[in-house]
């Protein structure tokens, strides 16, 4: 009776872990997802033909320093990114592609959490919420699908919706993001915009 006790306890506390683990791995994937796509103003219109000049340095760093109030929705989106856009040049991320259409995952609690960059980040419903309110007080609002994860957990798949207004003013971009073994940081591999608005 007792190493029965014993041998579930060890079983939970086992789960109980795994599942903590997978949720700072989503929680980190998400931190990486909003830093890298939400930005503080859309970007500059493209130069004048002839114009080889780039924005100057300093800008970009007072642009990408400025920190942001971003709403999350409760609720994850459930995409098919096959149904925007050709996957097939990413086979070794296929796997992980199979496991974001299977995966239940569940949005973190992000109330009162900030990125690395120094966004703070709360949650909203986004069934509910009056857009045209939410704008007044936050700069962005963001939609995430499920993270499907590959075998080895060293590929990882998401989609993320930016909107910057309650009118047509955001994107929808897959990531893929990678790791060389589970103790490294997941880092953006490749970013596809698969739609614009």
């Amino acid at each position: 009776m007792r190493l029965t006790f014993i041998l579930l306890f060890i079983t939970i506390c086992s789960y109980s872990c795994a599942s903590k683990e997978s949720k700072d791995e989503i929680k980190e994937i998400y931190n990486i997802a909003i830093d890298g796509n939400v930005k503080a103003l859309p970007p500059p219109p493209p130069p004048e033909p002839g114009d080889d000049s780039e924005m100057p340095q300093q800008i970009l760093d007072s642009l990408n320093a400025i920190k942001l109030k971003i709403k999350a929705c409760k609720s994850i989106e459930l995409f098919n990114p096959e149904y925007f856009f050709d996957l097939s040049e990413y086979k070794e991320y296929i796997e992980a592609l199979d496991h974001l259409f299977a995966n239940t995952n569940e949005l973190l609690n992000m109330d009162n959490w900030y990125t690395e960059r120094g966004h703070s980040i709360g949650t909203v419903n986004c069934e509910e919420v009056d857009k045209k309110e939410l704008f007044k007080n936050y700069d962005a609002l963001v939609t995430f699908s499920n993270v499907g994860f590959n075998s080895t957990k060293d590929k990882a798949v998401m989609l993320i919706i930016v909107s910057y207004s309650h009118y047509l003013s955001g994107s929808l971009t897959l990531l893929l993001l990678d790791r060389s073994n589970p103790d490294d940081d997941w880092e953006i591999k490749q970013k596809e915009v698969i739609s614009v608005a």
